[in-house]
């Protein structure tokens, strides 16, 4: 028992530590430049987590993926960013529509903001794991968004169990929430890679 409350504590400390980090790298690159590297960080040090390296240095690991992705983070991120206003903003021109064109155009858009929202939470782990150029990371992600339906759904129910959270247990959002999220994510995503590995579907 003691044992496991350590090990328990000790886990809940690195969560909050990762989470800290998060949020100064973030603010580091003046939020809408930092978040999204500063995510690419969380997740290397969580995948390193997931193939059992939990002794792997943090902040080391956080310098060292600011310092090589910061580009590619953002250029990712930017790009979903703009493919998600666009897709808002035709969506919000199609309800204003009238008779089956709006219904159709609206139900299309629809769809597409659905499919772009699965892709989007695919993106920085396939990034990530593959170790991938942009292009590739977000043709992975797409690939997995469609492939593997299943864990897109537990990944929008990680999202949803995320927003439960921050109203039931507010005072938890600045310690630890977005770091559980993303191990939520992370991890849900390293299952879809290591399925699509043992079945050879990608190179």
């Amino acid at each position: 028992m003691t044992t496991a409350l350590y090990r328990g504590m000790e886990w809940t400390m690195r969560f909050a530590y990762v989470q800290l980090l998060w949020i100064i790298f973030t603010i580091a690159g003046l939020g809408i430049f930092g978040v999204f590297p500063a995510t690419v960080c969380m997740y290397t040090v969580m995948r390193k987590w997931l193939r059992g390296e939990s002794e792997a240095p943090i902040l080391e690991t956080f310098k060292k993926t600011w310092r090589s992705e910061w580009k590619k983070a953002n250029l990712i991120g930017l790009f979903f960013l703009l493919a998600g206003f666009v897709l808002y903003f035709y969506l919000r021109f199609a309800i204003s529509l009238e008779g089956i064109a709006g219904m159709a155009l609206y139900l299309f858009l629809a769809m597409a903001l659905f499919i772009y929202g699965i892709t989007f939470l695919f993106v920085f782990p396939a990034y990530v794991h593959f170790q991938s150029g942009v292009r590739r990371a977000v043709k992975l992600a797409l690939i997995f968004a469609l492939s593997y339906p299943f864990h897109s759904v537990s990944m929008f129910a990680a999202v949803a169990g995320f927003y439960f959270l921050a109203g039931v247990l507010p005072a938890l959002m600045p310690f630890l929430s977005f770091s559980l999220l993303g191990f939520s994510i992370m991890g849900t995503a390293n299952l879809a890679f290591i399925r699509a590995m043992e079945k050879a579907d990608i190179a």
